[in-house]
């Protein structure tokens, strides 16, 4: 692919075997005569004659890399992209491999691993069609069975997924490739390992100053990013990743069942496009907080005071509204013990499954099926790598804040 794919995610997933509840893209620069293999294009002094031309004056493209990689992209032909210094992350360190232990000593890096390590569970892998699992003599940094090697999708995959066998097999930080949150807390741990401030805390996966920019999306020669407010969309918004990408409000008028995918972040209207702009603000089918839509436009019914909204669906999306850690622990805490799980409710690490009961977009769910991904959430042990970094210690409320 050459160019920028649109970003994926729920239903739209990009790569099958990845899913995800925050959009992610594709991205490749390209290169000079692009739409031939390297053997095949000849030199830049002399292209091959197949090779992409520009329909102007007929020249061929030769790829969009500005002079020297340092100018200022132009948007000219030949200058659409640039580069700076780059920065080094090595996999090896992220996931884990050079704290595993190599006999008396750390790992130095994934060959050394494959070949030194001493943890006799990563010494197997899955074996033919049926999932059967063989020992073998080297370390197995990840493998999944083979009814989801391909897509996590499938009927096959998804019976496999709810039978509660052995599914994969490697180190801790891969674990959970077919699951949407997992896999949002890997892209937040590689986030936060580039230095992204608020990646592990807000769900950030991009610098602030890109988002200070507040570079419009909205042109009236692309109409892609002019909602129509009855149907909910499509707006566009950088919020995810830093490019415009299409959104979408739930519950409009005239909106679309189920949703378009991705929904919008919750405050796509006060992005620079749309602030102050009566004629695109969404035309909400109900106040209900469960919909989605009034919490976009502020017209929701109820509380959402984390320790005063209601034990419900509809208060669960009012405070997850609130992007707020402490106040969805405090919520939770409340809903779990009144669903008589008093263990969960004073689990000390119940701040860092609230953690993942908010983002910067809604997300349709039960208080029920929220309450079952908690305790999911909390049943790993030791705790995911990649999970919530609190600012500061957080505490369960005491006996005198409860519900």
């Amino acid at each position: 692919w050459v160019g920028l794919q649109t970003g994926c995610s729920g239903r739209r997933n990009c790569d099958p075997r990845f899913p995800s509840d925050v959009p992610y893209f594709w991205f490749s620069v390209g290169n000079w005569c692009p739409n031939k293999p390297w053997a095949e294009k000849g030199t830049k002094e002399k292209p091959n004659g197949e090779c992409l031309r520009l329909g102007q004056d007929g020249s061929f493209l030769m790829g969009g890399l500005c002079s020297a990689g340092e100018e200022e992209p132009t948007g000219d032909h030949g200058c659409v992209y640039s580069y700076g210094e780059s920065e080094v992350l090595r996999l090896d360190d992220l996931v884990g491999l050079t704290k595993e232990d190599c006999g008396g000593r750390n790992c130095t890096d994934w060959a050394d691993f494959r070949e030194n390590c001493t943890t006799s569970a990563f010494k197997r892998q899955f074996s033919g069609h049926g999932g059967e699992i063989k020992p073998v003599k080297y370390c197995v940094e990840y493998d999944v069975h083979p009814a989801c090697e391909a897509n996590c999708h499938v009927p096959a995959c998804k019976e496999v997924l709810q039978t509660g066998e052995i599914v994969e097999l490697g180190v801790p930080f891969w674990a959970g490739r077919c699951d949407p949150h997992a896999n949002v807390r890997r892209m937040e741990a590689l986030a936060h390992s580039f230095g992204i401030a608020g990646a592990r805390q807000k769900h950030q996966l991009l610098e602030e100053d890109v988002l200070r920019l507040a570079t419009p999306c909205f042109s009236k020669e692309a109409m892609q990013c002019t909602p129509d407010a009855g149907r909910g969309g499509p707006y566009c918004s950088r919020g995810f990743s830093g490019i415009c990408l299409p959104c979408w409000v739930p519950k409009t008028l005239w909106g679309t069942e189920p949703a378009w995918e991705p929904l919008c972040p919750l405050n796509i209207l006060e992005h620079e496009d749309y602030h102050g702009k009566k004629a695109w603000r969404p035309h909400c089918r109900t106040q209900l907080p469960r919909d989605l839509c009034c919490l976009y436009t502020g017209i929701c019914t109820g509380s959402s005071e984390p320790r005063k909204a209601s034990l419900d669906d509809d208060g669960l999306a009012l405070v997850a509204a609130r992007q707020n850690t402490a106040d969805m622990a405090a919520f939770l805490r409340r809903a779990l013990m009144d669903a008589g799980h008093n263990d969960t409710a004073k689990d000390p690490n119940l701040g860092a499954a609230a953690y993942y009961q908010w983002g910067l977009a809604p997300r349709f769910r039960t208080l029920q099926s929220t309450i079952s991904e908690v305790e999911s959430y909390l049943a790993i042990r030791p705790p995911p790598p990649g999970s919530w970094l609190p600012e500061m210690p957080w505490q369960p409320a005491g006996p005198s804040e409860g519900p």
